[in-house]
C-alpha cells in the first residue's frame, strides 16, 4: 500500500470585482429589465440613466467598421466616478456591470462576473411564468440572489 500523502488538486474559485455598484440587465430593444444596487449603494435614476448611456456605447461598437467579436465588450465608458462594463449575449440581452473607478479589476474577474449574470439571467429564462419578449421590468427575488453572490467577500464566494 503506497503511503504517500495524495496531493488534491482544487481547480481555483474564480474572483469577481471587489465593489460592484450596480448590475444591469437591458432588453433587446434598450429596455431595462433589471438595475440592481449592490449594497451599500442607493438604486436611484443615476443608475438608470448610466445603463441608458452604456446602450449608446454598446450600439457605436455594433456599428464599427471592426465590431467586437466577443461578447465581452470591456470598458464601455466612464461616468460620474463608476466605470461601465459591458457584455452583450446572442439575442442581444445587455449586461453592464458598473464599479467605481477607485477599484481596480482585472478582465478575468469581469468575465467571470458576467459569467454569472448570464446564467442568473438563463434561469431566468427557464422559468414559465417569465415572458422574454416582455417590456416590464424582471421582479425575480431568485435573480437578485444570483447577483447578490457577486458583491460576497471572497470567503464567502468559496462556498
Amino acid at each position: 500500500m503506497n503511503s504517500r500523502p495524495q496531493s488534491v488538486t482544487q481547480t481555483p474559485l474564480p474572483r469577481y470585482p471587489a465593489g460592484i455598484a450596480c448590475v444591469a440587465i437591458v432588453g433587446k430593444q434598450n429596455n431595462p429589465l433589471l438595475v440592481h444596487a449592490m449594497s451599500g449603494h442607493d438604486v436611484d435614476l443615476k443608475f438608470h440613466f448610466l445603463s441608458h448611456v452604456a446602450c449608446d456605447y454598446v450600439d457605436e461598437k455594433l456599428r464599427s467598421p471592426t465590431p467586437p467579436s466577443d461578447a465581452y465588450f470591456g470598458l464601455l465608458a466612464t461616468i460620474d466616478g463608476l466605470n461601465i462594463y459591458g457584455y452583450m449575449t446572442n439575442t442581444r440581452i445587455k449586461f453592464f456591470i458598473m464599479l467605481p473607478t477607485s477599484v481596480f479589476t482585472k478582465d478575468s474577474e469581469l468575465k467571470s462576473a458576467f459569467e454569472v449574470v448570464h446564467a442568473a439571467y438563463i434561469d431566468l429564462l427557464t422559468n414559465p411564468f417569465y415572458d422574454p419578449d416582455s417590456l416590464q421590468m424582471v421582479h425575480s427575488p431568485r435573480l437578485i440572489q444570483r447577483l447578490q453572490s457577486l458583491s460576497a467577500p471572497p470567503a464567502a464566494q468559496a462556498q
